[in-house]
């Protein structure tokens, strides 16, 4: 190779060039457009086309899912509805404790005590409890309690203590102390467990 021959310093200008030009594209850092910017750019765009394609899944799921998240919403509200219809207002409680009376009477058992406790207010509703203590045959305070647990409304029984008697008197022969609790609703509470908006008064303008 005669490289005083103007065919062969073109040649070697040419290949030196294109060498240049490959080690600027690859290795050159300030070069807005070289490989590594571009498989950075390539990398940025793959990750980015990821994360798109994920929340598109994401969201088909819930899509797919919208029709069992109404049936499960419908039930819950459903079961909150029945709920509400157990638990009485506030203003329903007398009536409902005069029920509890009548149901032992209807038993058989004798009242010793009937002692309203002080309310506790929880998120939804209040706990409005008593202090009950009964006498009587044993099969009269079961049956009580079988009144209590037929109620329309909510009462639970809880702290049951029984103390039997000894004696020939077949008409007391157990005594039942125990705290019989009613619930009530919050005023205004919906099936959310929020409580209802007030409605809003109608502006001077629209009178």
């Amino acid at each position: 190779m005669d490289l005083k021959d103007p065919k062969t310093q073109k040649l070697i200008m040419i290949v030196a060039g294109t060498a240049a030009l490959v080690y600027f594209y690859i290795f050159a850092d300030f070069v807005p457009f070289n490989y590594k910017v571009r498989a950075e750019e390539i990398s940025r765009l793959k990750a980015e086309h990821t994360r798109c394609m994920n929340e598109l899944t994401k969201a088909q799921q819930l899509v797919n899912r919208l029709p069992e998240l109404k049936r499960e919403f419908a039930l819950l509200t459903q079961r909150w509805q029945v709920a509400q219809e157990l638990l009485p207002t506030q203003k329903e409680v007398a009536s409902l404790l005069r029920k509890v009376t009548m149901a032992g009477q209807e038993a058989g058992v004798k009242f010793l005590l009937f002692k309203p406790a002080e309310p506790t207010k929880r998120t939804d509703f209040t706990e409005n409890p008593v202090q009950v203590s009964v006498t009587g045959g044993f099969h009269r305070a079961g049956a009580f309690f079988g009144e209590i647990a037929d109620l329309s409304r909510l009462v639970n029984v809880s702290q049951l203590r029984l103390k039997g008697f000894d004696k020939g008197d077949l008409d007391e022969t157990v005594q039942a102390d125990f705290i019989a609790t009613a619930y009530t609703l919050a005023e205004g509470t919906t099936a959310e467990g929020k409580p209802n908006e007030p409605a809003k008064q109608p502006s001077a303008a629209a009178k």
